[in-house]
């Protein structure tokens, strides 16, 4: 058990790194688009509706609640 609970811990560890990872102010510009929210819901609405319900969409974004 301690064996394995060795190995899970730097697991999880690294997944809250990741989704702490995604609400910093600064990074790389192309790190947004390799997102889930910007792949589900940001592309879809600037290839079909165009830019109507973007600006809405993105002000809600940052809000993480």
């Amino acid at each position: 058990m301690a064996g394995e609970y060795g190995f899970m811990l730097p697991l999880a560890k690294l997944k809250q790194e990741v989704k702490l990872m995604a609400g910093k102010a600064r990074m790389r510009p192309s790190f947004k688009r390799h997102t889930r929210r910007y792949r589900e819901v940001i592309a879809p609405a600037k290839t079909l509706e165009g830019q109507k319900n973007l600006t809405k969409k993105r002000r809600y974004a940052n809000r993480h609640g």
